[in-house]
């Protein structure tokens, strides 16, 4: 996405759908496992950008996508679509210097650090 930045050639939103339901899947295992998220928690990830998206995942006995938004979750982020997917593919550190900036954290700040922290993962 950083490649299509710099060359000014923005992401297609049907494309980039396809990408957000492979990453939908693993983040019950980034909240649950990598971010330990304690049982009865929930965590509402927010993208914005050109295919904006909610992700809500809940923790009751293993975490998972909810299929329904969460009203309150114990904690959300929010953070753009460009960001989100380099955060996800490892590629930046969306938790430290200036990009934590750009990261909105609600609710339970030390989950939703965590969370941040935790999101890159292999597909």
């Amino acid at each position: 996405m950083f490649v299509r930045r710099s060359v000014d050639r923005h992401c297609v939103p049907g494309r980039s759908l396809n990408a957000l339901a492979e990453i939908a899947l693993a983040l019950g295992f980034v909240v649950g496992r990598k971010a330990g998220a304690p049982q009865g928690a929930s965590v509402a990830v927010i993208v914005t950008g050109d295919s904006p998206h909610r992700f809500d995942v809940i923790v009751d006995g293993r975490a998972s996508l909810s299929p329904v938004p969460i009203d309150a979750p114990t904690a959300s982020l929010t953070l753009d679509l460009e960001l989100f997917a380099a955060a996800v593919g490892g590629r930046v550190d969306p938790s430290a210097g200036p990009l934590a900036a750009a990261v909105g954290l609600e609710g339970d700040q030390e989950l939703a650090r965590r969370v941040l922290a935790e999101l890159a993962f292999v597909i």
